[in-house]
């Protein structure tokens, strides 16, 4: 009975398949899974450095143009966002080089 079953046509089609179907499968779910955390990361990383860059040029041209009222609008928009973890807005004195925290998101950091 065990030797008809291992000789069948079915048995011998089949198997082949269903064990590179098998080690296929195996294979995709670990590099794609690990490539894909690559990519998210990288895209992740991407969006903040560009996030960063475009609310640094706001903060610096509220302050520029002494706009209060915009630099308190742009702090918001960190403080609602979830993409940031902590903010801080540092001014650096041109002539001492010292730097002194004018805001930081959130507080007691």
């Amino acid at each position: 009975m065990m030797n008809r079953i291992l000789n069948s046509l079915t048995l011998r089609i089949w198997l082949p398949f269903a064990v590179s179907l098998a080690i296929g499968t195996t294979f995709m779910a670990y590099f794609y899974s690990g490539k894909q955390a690559e990519l998210f990361r990288k895209g992740t990383e991407k969006k903040l450095e560009e996030l960063c860059s475009v609310l640094a040029l706001s903060i610096e041209i509220t302050l520029e143009q002494q706009n209060y009222q915009g630099l308190k609008k742009t702090i918001s928009l960190t403080q609602n966002t979830e993409d940031f973890e902590f903010v801080a807005l540092v001014q650096r004195d041109s002539v001492t080089g010292s730097e002194s925290v004018m805001f930081v998101n959130p507080e007691g950091m």
